[in-house]
């Protein structure tokens, strides 16, 4: 009993631990890059006061072309950390093959496919519904995007930190780490509500923060039903795809107040549709009653 207490104690901790240690891997690096570029524009500073040397360290700093490089370099040593305690954790002596725990591959690529396009939906009218309940939330958010340069045309770097490496590494922490040890200390509701909750926080931004939590739930039940996470970077991959590049190829509903809810509950009601694909499809919970646990 001692030693069942001890290891529940151990999981729980690592339901928090992945978010500390991923803010904690942030702050060093950021730390680090300021370091490096007080260096660098002490090497190629051409004279001029305190203040012109801090604007210009600053300027630096605080510009795109760092933040790019700053992303793309904390998402590798991210992936780097989070994908050795995962598997060293979870995956010891584990073979990965692809679609292993589907009864249906075509079935479950199906899912992923209409329940990624359900999410660029829900995701967007949940936002659109937080910008009208709370405009104060919205002018942080766009503060954050101008921050990030994502209101213009992304770089090369941003665009490979959106659809690449920011999956991976979000998934990595949060569908793997955070929710494999939440799955072994609490049950399976709870867990993955938890992942979420940690998957929102990490944005450090409440407009965000509220629709990934609603992304994180989603991706959360596929990882329980799958217990895969090649499966949930795909979708996350393909959502951030969408959400950068081929928005603007959707269909755009919800121009009046009742088009906007009638094309919200539709977009809900296909999300349900696919993950009642995806369990169908899955090893794991096949021959479990579908009302169960949806």
């Amino acid at each position: 009993m001692n030693q069942s207490n001890s290891n529940k104690g151990k999981y729980v901790t690592w339901v928090f631990l992945p978010l500390i240690l991923a803010f904690i891997i942030q702050l060093a690096l950021e730390l680090m890059g300021l370091q490096g570029i007080m260096v660098y524009v002490m090497a190629s500073f051409k004279g001029g006061s305190f203040s012109d040397f801090n604007q210009e360290v600053m300027g630096r700093f605080l510009g795109h072309e760092y933040h790019n490089l700053f992303l793309v370099t904390y998402s590798i040593v991210a992936i780097l950390v989070f994908g050795y305690i995962y598997k060293k954790m979870f995956r010891s002596n584990q073979k990965y093959k692809p679609f292993n725990t589907s009864l249906n591959p075509s079935m479950t690529i199906c899912g992923m496919a209409i329940l990624t396009l359900a999410l660029q939906y829900i995701c967007v009218y949940v936002l659109l519904s937080l910008v009208v309940a709370f405009p104060k939330w919205y002018l942080e958010y766009a503060e954050l995007l101008k921050e990030a340069g994502l209101d213009s045309s992304l770089s090369i770097p941003m665009a490979i930190y959106a659809v690449v490496l920011g999956p991976i590494c979000e998934e990595l922490i949060f569908r793997g780490v955070t929710l494999s040890a939440a799955l072994k200390a609490f049950p399976v509701p709870i867990a993955i509500i938890l992942q979420a909750v940690m998957f929102g926080a990490y944005h450090q931004n409440t407009i965000q923060g509220c629709y990934t939590f609603v992304f994180g739930l989603a991706l959360g039940y596929v990882m329980y039903l799958y217990d895969d996470l090649i499966v949930t970077i795909l979708i996350h991959m393909v959502y951030n795809i969408f959400g950068t590049y081929l928005s603007a190829l959707l269909p755009k509903g919800g121009s009046t107040a009742v088009s906007y809810f009638a094309w919200f509950l539709g977009s809900l009601i296909v999300g349900y549709f696919a993950i009642v694909l995806l369990r169908r499809a899955s090893a794991k919970v096949n021959n479990v009653d579908v009302s169960s646990d949806i």
